[in-house]
C-alpha cells in the first residue's frame, strides 16, 4: 500500500522508510526542497520511494498520485535551535491537523502520530517545554478526527541509535567517551531509568502499527512503543564505557537533577503485545550496535 510519511529524512522517518520499503510499501516523503537527504541518500534509488516538496507543492501534492492508506507523522520540532514558539507551533500543532484533514478528505483509511515520553506526564516538561506543551494539545484533535479516521498516537520511550542528532542525550554521550574519548563527561547522578528503546525496534514496532491500523475501523489508539523494561541512566553510561573502552571518566552528580525531573519512564508494552510485537533489543546489544557502525569494536 501507498504510505505517506512526514519527517522522512530525519534519524527516526529515515530509518521508518527503509523498514516501510522493506515490508513491500509504496512511501511518499513530504518534506521541504532545503531538507538534507544524506539519511535517505542510499534509498534514493528505490522505484517504491517518491518526495513531495511541501514549499512547492503543498501538503496536497502528496495525495496527487497513488490513493494513500496511511500516514505516519514523525516531523517534530523540539525547539533546541532557538525556533520561535509560532514556529513549534506551526510544526508540532497546526501542520499536523492539516494534514489530517486532507487524509479525512481523501479517504486514507489511517493516521499514525509519533508522541514522546517527555509528554506522559501531563505538563510542560521544562527540558523542552513548548514542544512538550504543542504535543499535548495536539491529542484532543486527533480524538476529534477519530470518528472518521483510525488515529493512533505512539508514544516512543527513549531511541537511540547510531547517527542521531547530537543533541540527543544518547548520541552526545557516545560521540563524548566512545568516539572522541574526552578526559571526562559530567552528567547528573543518573539514577532516572529510562525505558530505552533502540530506533531498530521502533521500526518493527511502526510497521506493524501501520498494518493493524490499516485493518481496524476509526476510532483512537494509544501504543508504547518500548521494551517495557527501564534501566538507570547511569548504567547506559557505563555500558558504553565499558563496551568501548573508554578511559573518559564519568562524573557523575556533577550536573543538577531538573526540579520536574522524569525519575522513571517506561513503556505500557500491552497494545505492542496485542499486535504479537515484543522489543527485545537490550542496551547491551543495541550500544553494541551503535558502536560497530561508528567502528568501535567491542574493548578487549
Amino acid at each position: 500500500m501507498a504510505v505517506l510519511v512526514t519527517g522522512g529524512t530525519g534519524f527516526v522517518g529515515s530509518h521508518l522508510l527503509k523498514g516501510l520499503l522493506a515490508d513491500g510499501h509504496e512511501v511518499i516523503v513530504l518534506k521541504r526542497s532545503t531538507s538534507d537527504l544524506t539519511r535517505v541518500r542510499p534509498l534514493l534509488g528505490d522505484p517504491g520511494l517518491s518526495f513531495v516538496d511541501i514549499d512547492r507543492d503543498g501538503i496536497a501534492g502528496a495525495f496527487a498520485g497513488a490513493p494513500v492508506e496511511a500516514a505516519v507523522h514523525v516531523a517534530t520540532s523540539y525547539g533546541r535551535g532557538g525556533e520561535t514558539l509560532a514556529s513549534i507551533l506551526e510544526a508540532n500543532l497546526i501542520f499536523p491537523v492539516e494534514l489530517i484533514e486532507l487524509c479525512v478528505q481523501h479517504k486514507v483509511r489511517a493516521f499514525v502520530n509519533t508522541d514522546s515520553y517527555f509528554c506522559k506526564e501531563k505538563k510542560s516538561y521544562s527540558a523542552l517545554p513548548n514542544y512538550s506543551l504543542s504535543k499535548q494539545n495536539l491529542l484532543p484533535w486527533l480524538k476529534k478526527f477519530s470518528d472518521r479516521i483510525m488515529l493512533v498516537n505512539a508514544c516512543l520511550e527513549h531511541v537511540y541509535g547510531a547517527h542521531d542528532s547530537p543533541t540527543k542525550f544518547c548520541e552526545d554521550l557516545i560521540r563524548k567517551v566512545a568516539l572522541q574519548r574526552v578526559d571526562s563527561h559530567p552528567l547528573t547522578h543518573g539514577h532516572q531509568k529510562r525505558d530505552f528503546v533502540h530506533v531498530d525496534d521502533v521500526v518493527r514496532a511502526y510497521v506493524a502499527i501501520v498494518r493493524r491500523a490499516v485493518g481496524t475501523e476509526s476510532g483512537y489508539a494509544e501504543v508504547n512503543v518500548g521494551t517495557g523494561r527501564s534501566v538507570e541512566i547511569r548504567a547506559f553510561a557505563e555500558t558504553v564505557k565499558r563496551l568501548s573502552g573508554s578511559p573518559t571518566d564519568l562524573r557523575f552528580g556533577a550536573i543538577p537533577y531538573r526540579d520536574d525531573e522524569i525519575m522513571n519512564s517506561v513503556a505500557d508494552t500491552r497494545a505492542l503485545s496485542a499486535m504479537g510485537i515484543e522489543l527485545g533489543i537490550g542496551i547491551e546489544e543495541g550500544i553494541a550496535d551503535v558502536l560497530s557502525r561508528y567502528g568501535v569494536g567491542p574493548a578487549s
